[in-house]
């Protein structure tokens, strides 16, 4: 049940062939999941989710981790911390809880905590960053609720049903 990093309700471990579910495809298509992701604007099945979480092991600018439930073991969604710069130790941190049963019940939150954590022990990072449209306020709140703080605006910078939206920059910096 051990991952690599868990919190009392939650565990994040590598995402496995065997979490390339009906469940996860369907995380992927459905526009109320996907409407704040990039990959809303593709059509995914198994297998092309398969050679992407398969891609995405031993890359060493990144880790690719399921979002697990300790309760259950349900896989919730994933997270990924990419754009690994080992010069300025920053990356960038993104996520998505594909479960819609878990939606509201902080989550989301908990997974950043234990992401932010990861990234600054194991992977001794100095800063991490995410960014979110500025209409989605579940991942705002997730964030800020984590102990990020918002730290910019990228104006008109996202087109979201048919209408440019702004992004915002979330960071939070290791204290040591």
């Amino acid at each position: 049940m051990s991952g690599l990093i868990e919190s009392d309700r939650l565990y994040l471990r590598d995402v496995r062939d065997e979490d390339v579910t009906p469940a996860y495809v369907s995380w992927l298509n459905d526009p109320q999941v996907n409407q704040f992701l990039e990959s809303r604007f593709s059509t995914h099945t198994a297998d092309d989710i398969l050679q992407y979480v398969r891609g995405m092991r031993g890359k060493p600018e990144s880790a690719f981790l399921a979002i697990v439930r300790k309760s259950d073991g349900l896989h919730l969604g994933n997270l990924h911390i990419g754009a690994i710069d080992r010069q300025h130790q920053t990356a960038t941190l993104a996520l998505v809880i594909g479960e819609k049963s878990a939606w509201g019940q902080g989550f989301g939150s908990d997974a950043i905590r234990l992401a932010t954590r990861y990234g600054f022990e194991r992977l001794g990072l100095h800063k991490l960053t995410a960014r979110c449209y500025a209409t989605n306020d579940r991942s705002k709140n997730a964030f800020l609720k984590a102990g990020w703080s918002e730290e910019g605006r990228q104006r008109e910078q996202f087109l979201s049903d048919g209408r440019y939206i702004d992004g915002i920059w979330l960071g939070i910096v290791a204290d040591r």
